[in-house]
């Protein structure tokens, strides 16, 4: 089956690590996503152990109501472009064009003319929660 490409991004350079942060996971605030690209620098664990945490390449480009990414993980590559608003602290998807997302999916958010930080609460076993934030700088 021959693979289908969603966009032209590559993620390249080293894998970012990610490393427990200490105190209460801060608040997403939204804010105005300005159009670029976006490199991840940096993933913080709040709220639980850091355990064995894969190591992640990411990379993300905005346009317009357009966003298009593309991650390295384990050695897999996922990539897709997407349409997407935003409302309050959540940005919204709400068509995907090509890759795995799902319509409707939300993240939280936050964002500022050089960085655009996403946060998730993954459940990582049947009692405990970890809080993780994934910082991206604009390139």
């Amino acid at each position: 089956m021959p693979v289908v490409e969603c966009n032209d991004l590559t993620t390249s350079g080293d894998f970012v690590v990610p490393t427990e942060a200490f105190g209460p996971h801060p608040p997403s605030t939204g804010g105005a996503i300005v159009d670029g690209t976006y490199k991840l620098t940096e993933i913080r664990t709040y709220e639980g152990h850091l355990a064995e945490q894969p190591s992640l390449r990411s990379v993300i480009r905005f346009t317009g109501d357009k966003m298009e990414f593309a991650d390295e993980l384990i050695g897999r590559l996922n990539e897709g472009t997407v349409r997407f608003v935003t409302s309050d602290d959540q940005l919204t998807v709400s068509e995907v064009i090509c890759g795995s997302s799902t319509k409707g999916t939300s993240i939280f958010y936050t964002a500022t003319p050089t960085e655009i930080s996403r946060r998730i609460v993954a459940t990582t076993g049947s009692t405990s929660m970890k809080a993780m934030t994934f910082v991206y700088k604009k390139q």
